[in-house]
């Protein structure tokens, strides 16, 4: 390795010594995530665009970049699926953050009812969550609606990744939906030669997962 014949030439005097970057240290500190409560509570209190936009962080975990590229012609209303294909990243639209990006995610009815009564606000060629001039949600729009949402519960602000991060805690802590089904549907690589390149997913197989968690997300303070 490069490693060791650095060490050999400091040995016998070809360098002074080894280079020893001076790297930063890691940082521990945990990273935001919400609770399904505190979800439960800000899709609550929101309404219209906004209660469809967290609706679907809480329940998906997708990307925000995922979120904000969506079209009405992504959601399936007959098989209550959503099809994940494209990333918006400064205004543009591309490919996935990586191959295990795109996918065909089961979503709840309640979710689809919400994302259908956002798509016939949408006018031709538009995203699903667009501006009044009909450009797509930037991110700072969207992370506006997520800190009013917080504000309005008496919640800390949070980013994007918070809800992401709460939707992975929810599935796997409080359901206890398999890994593999988790991992899925967050468009994380699954790890190993069997889950990555033999096991391949087949559409619906996430659907309990996305009926247990939106059933979470709705029920009422009370019951939870």
């Amino acid at each position: 390795s490069l490693r060791n014949l650095l060490q050999r030439a400091e040995r016998e005097g070809l360098i002074v010594r080894v280079p020893r970057p001076d790297l930063p240290k890691p940082d521990y500190r945990e990273q935001d995530f919400l609770l399904v409560d505190q979800m439960q509570a800000m899709i609550a209190e929101s309404d219209g665009t906004d209660k469809a936009f967290l609706a679907l962080l809480a329940e998906t975990g997708v990307r925000l970049g995922e979120a904000l590229a969506l079209r009405p012609a992504d959601l399936n209303t007959e098989t209550l699926t959503l099809k994940i294909e494209r990333n918006l990243y400064r205004g543009k639209h591309g490919a996935t953050k990586t191959r295990a990006g795109c996918r065909n995610l089961a979503v709840s009815r309640w979710l689809c009812d919400l994302l259908s009564e956002q798509n016939l606000l949408c006018a031709a060629g538009e995203t699903t969550f667009s501006t009044s001039s009909g450009a797509p949600w930037s991110p700072a729009k969207a992370l506006d609606v997520i800190r009013k949402a917080c504000q309005q519960v008496g919640s800390p602000p949070v980013g994007a990744h918070a809800w992401r991060r709460g939707n992975a805690t929810a599935l796997i802590s409080v359901l206890g939906i398999h890994e593999r089904v988790v991992a899925y549907r967050l468009g994380h690589t699954p790890r190993g030669i069997t889950m990555s390149l033999y096991a391949k997913p087949v559409n619906g197989f996430d659907r309990a997962a996305a009926e247990a968690l939106a059933d979470l997300l709705t029920r009422s303070p009370d019951k939870s």
